[in-house]
């Protein structure tokens, strides 16, 4: 029995070693195979892991491009707006000093016009006047002498008859009324280079320059028929006026200008319409000629014309205004 167990023992420790010999061997063969697919696992593992953080690096940057893409929008926004509010501005100033511009041109421009003009009539004033007569060239003494004769510049003084009695009964603005419908048919009576003025209240001045005598007594008729040969309208009423007016040639009477200026001859037409209101009113005294030397004459005519015309030293021309009903303004019916 124990030869029995000893020789199985024999016959199967070979075996049994041979087993294990297999076994190990597998093992050894086996071993190496799993790491080789471990370290392919762990490569692929790494590649994934390299991807994902290229892909979220990627993602990182796409990202920062898009907010950097915003912020670079809104700040263009942002430009274009303040760009726009500073044009806005500018333009505005720009407008704001060119309507300033424009206003104090429109300002001085209106200065200008009330320097010369009258604001109620729109006639020259007084100042234009003298202004003129400072600007206008002496002539030389035979181009004196031979305009004097022929051509003379012509001065008519008016004044409105009763005007006082205009604004006392029917108001100022009625004597307003009266006083630019006066200017408008002065301008339509006159030649196109004549110049009509309102001297001051109620006095008008004309100068016509280079008028011979007939044609400055033609420029006083028409002037006096244009006043007074048709009623004025003011509101409902059918109001009469007239003028009465002075009128002397410049330079006066042939006399050299350098001792007649025209202030002096200008008293003397204002002489002459202070005749013709004493006369009547609603006509024009003018002063044709001397028929005395100047020299003897002028201290005369300075202080007293109706002696001077007494005295037989000028020669008075008139001429009578229209045919007109009751003259008188304060409702009496009588003048």
């Amino acid at each position: 029995m124990v030869n029995l167990v000893i020789c199985l023992s024999l016959f199967c420790a070979p075996a049994v070693v041979a087993a294990k010999t297999d076994v190990a061997g597998q093992d050894e063969v086996e071993i190496p195979v799993l790491g080789s697919q471990g370290q392919d696992l762990g490569g692929q593992r790494q590649l994934q892991i390299e991807l994902l953080a290229k892909d979220n690096a990627l993602k990182n940057a796409q990202m920062k491009n898009q907010h950097l893409q915003r912020v670079i929008s809104v700040m263009g926004a942002l430009l274009t707006i303040m760009a726009g509010i500073f044009i806005f501005l500018l333009y505005r100033r720009v407008r704001t000093v060119r309507n300033d511009k424009q206003e104090l041109q429109q300002a001085n421009m209106q200065q200008e016009v009330h320097a010369v003009r009258d604001p109620l009539t729109g006639l020259y004033n007084r100042r234009s006047f003298i202004e003129l007569m400072k600007s206008r060239p002496l002539k030389l003494e035979t181009e004196r002498r031979e305009d004097s004769a022929d051509n003379p510049d012509c001065l008519i003084l008016m004044d409105v008859d009763l005007f006082r009695q205009i604004n006392d009964t029917w108001g100022h603005a009625a004597g307003d009324e009266v006083l630019t419908e006066i200017a408008s048919r002065l301008k339509d009576a006159v030649r196109d280079s004549d110049m009509v003025l309102r001297w001051g209240g109620e006095e008008f001045l004309i100068y016509s320059p280079k008028s011979n005598p007939a044609q400055i007594t033609r420029l006083v008729a028409r002037v006096l028929h244009a006043i007074g040969v048709k009623p004025f309208q003011v509101a409902d009423l059918q109001m009469p006026v007239s003028v009465s007016a002075g009128f002397v040639s410049l330079p006066f009477a042939g006399v050299p200008e350098s001792e007649c200026s025209w202030e002096k001859t200008l008293q003397i037409a204002d002489m002459a319409l202070h005749l013709a209101k004493a006369q009547g009113r609603n006509r024009a005294c003018g002063l044709a000629q001397l028929l005395i030397p100047y020299e003897r004459a002028m201290p005369v005519l300075e202080c007293d014309l109706a002696a001077a015309i007494s005295a037989g030293m000028v020669e008075l021309i008139e001429v009578n205004g229209p045919d007109q009903v009751n003259m008188d303004h304060s409702g009496s019916g009588k003048e």
